[in-house]
């Protein structure tokens, strides 16, 4: 049902719902300010964790500040004691229904969109704060272009508590980074998920599919996902890298930070703007260079790559000792300015001399590198070279066979390397056994719980707990396993107590002094045996003694009344 008024705020109607709670569009009733309304639901409300975890995400969004994350307005109890928090309301669209209707976003547009979003994560992580679920479906698209994130929901602040789980695991696999599918999350596993959507943005799809969400959760750990440029031959190599980087399933291979990630991309920008303004500047001898011919217009590209480097390079430079001006130190030193110089200078020599190789040597080299012993150079052959080559069509019928011949090789070499990094042993990757030993016991419980079988999962991570309780004391993953556990038990208690309940309901709501019909007394004797041994339902099991002593009570003093009859 629709609330008319939540605090100020004037209901128009249900923007969106979720397991916490319903999502309202409202106007304040002084300002008209528009606003959408977060209302944590009347049954999870007389839930500890789910009324601290809406709670936490009031607290969280109280902290941050940006043009790109969406802002706190109010908060408090609506009239029936409902907690509830005004946010800006966007008009727009989500990012996952951008992907959804284009199918795969134009590369620039991809840069556009990840340089906002790393500058959203940029000031949650400056304020301590881990959002913990990126995701398009959690990244809104004004009408004017401009990204918001929201839903904080699972946001975690660095010197808080952890939250209970709920089953087990926070975020979406889709886009979860590999150290979240145990338990941990730290700034770098947002850079993870960013780099998740971006791959998202690119091809049309999450880096990995699976038909079972602990399938994905396995991907993400272990399994190599198919570099963009398959999907998209004409993404710029720098791009793609950055993708493949923030994709690295450890931590301390990806970007430092977001602001790292942020320069990455201004980088990518000026590299292209660079180029599209070089080569617009050439269009008035573009007959001349018809007439050099295919090679020519490869050593021109390269000279503008060149050039742009270096202007890049200047820019980047000089914002760096702007920023170390401004703080001052060691760049106030003139002989390190002079020094600092000398070696932009060297750098746009070392540029402007760098030969520039046809794209014809290129492709004999690469070609020339595959009938030799594989190697992982061989993916990049094929990803910078040989498919651009194939894609021109302008290679000889001979030489398209060979390349063909080659990028096949390519594929196949990734995907032995792919299964081979699957099936890699713990001792294999430098790993600690005895951790590597307790993790998979942990994977296989979720496994477990994920295919539907509750009841042996949450004997296993029980069992896991106690190993892991004597092997290292106190720690994350050890309150990681609490809170799975507890919150797995309330999964399995709460179906049996609503059955119980339901059957106590239907007999209250019959019963009108006279004998219950056998059905619905062997349905209780049914219900008391099976549920003889659980403690959680003492107080209702009880209550069924109750009943059936007052049944038979009632079937001794009616005599008249068969015991068998059904008074419904």
């Amino acid at each position: 049902m629709q609330p008319e008024k939540i605090g100020p705020y004037l209901i128009s109607r249900r923007i969106g719902a979720g397991g916490m709670g319903s999502v309202f569009y409202g106007t304040h009733d002084e300002t008209g300010a528009e606003a959408a309304i977060k209302v944590l639901s009347a049954t999870t409300s007389g839930n500890e964790v789910s009324r601290e975890r809406f709670t936490r995400e009031i607290e969280v969004l109280r902290q941050l500040s940006s043009p790109w994350i969406v802002q706190l307005l109010d908060s408090g109890l609506s009239i029936d004691g409902l907690p509830y928090f005004a946010m800006e309301y966007v008009s727009g669209k989500p990012l996952s229904e951008e992907i959804l209707e284009q199918r795969r976003l134009p590369w620039k547009q991809v840069v556009n969109y990840s340089v906002q979003l790393a500058s959203a994560l940029k000031a949650a992580h400056d304020a301590g704060v881990i959002h913990r679920d990126v995701k398009p479906g959690n990244v809104m698209i004004t009408d004017e272009g401009q990204l918001k994130l929201a839903d904080f929901g699972v946001a975690s602040l660095f010197a808080a508590s952890p939250l209970t789980r709920t089953g087990g695991i926070l975020g979406t696999v889709d886009y979860m980074s590999p150290e979240q599918a145990v338990g941990r999350c730290i700034a770098r596993s947002d850079l993870y998920s960013l780099g998740a959507v971006m791959y998202a943005m690119l091809t049309g799809r999450p880096p990995f599919l699976g038909r079972t969400t602990a399938d994905i959760m396995h991907k993400h750990q272990f399994a190599m996902f198919d570099r963009p440029s398959r999907f998209v031959p004409e993404i710029p190599p720098r791009l793609e890298d950055l993708v493949c980087q923030l994709l690295a399933k450890k931590p301390d291979e990806r970007p430092a930070n977001a602001l790292t990630v942020i320069r990455s991309l201004e980088r990518i920008r000026q590299l292209d703007e660079a180029t599209t303004s070089d080569v617009e500047g050439n269009a008035g001898t573009g007959t001349r260079a018809a007439e050099q011919g295919r090679t020519g217009a490869t050593a021109a590209a390269g000279e503008v790559a060149d050039r742009a480097a270096a202007v890049a390079m200047r820019d980047l430079m000089r914002a760096e000792l702007e920023q170390n001006r401004r703080r001052g130190g060691l760049l106030d030193n003139t002989w390190v300015l002079i020094s600092l110089l000398l070696l932009l200078l060297l750098f746009a020599f070392q540029m402007s001399r760098r030969e520039n190789v046809s794209s014809t040597d290129q492709l004999t080299q690469g070609l020339k590198r595959f009938t030799q012993s594989p190697g992982q150079d061989w993916l990049r052959i094929r990803d910078e070279i040989l498919r651009p080559a194939l894609a021109d069509g302008q290679i000889s019928e001979l030489q398209q066979e060979e390349v063909v011949r080659s990028i096949r090789a390519a594929d196949e070499f990734e995907f032995i390397r792919s299964l081979q990094a699957a099936t890699e042993s713990p001792a294999e990757r430098g790993a600690d056994l005895v951790q590597s030993e307790i993790n998979r016991l942990i994977r296989t419980a979720f496994n477990e719980y994920s295919e539907g079988d509750s009841t042996t999962a949450l004997a296993q991570l029980q069992a896991v707990r106690a190993l892991c309780a004597e092997q290292s004391g106190e720690g994350i993953l050890l309150s990681f396993l609490d809170e799975t556990i507890e919150q797995w038990s309330l999964d399995q208690t709460r179906p049996r107590l609503q059955l119980l309940e339901a059957l106590l309901r239907r007999t209250a709501v019959t019963a009108s002094g006279k004998a219950m019909s056998k059905e619905r007394r062997a349905a209780l004797q049914a219900a008391r045996f099976l549920y003889a041994d659980q403690a959680d339902a003492v107080d209702l099991l009880a209550e069924i003694d109750r009943v059936l002593q007052q049944d038979a009570q009632e079937v001794s003093s009616s005599p008249l009344l068969p015991a068998d009859t059904d008074s419904r």
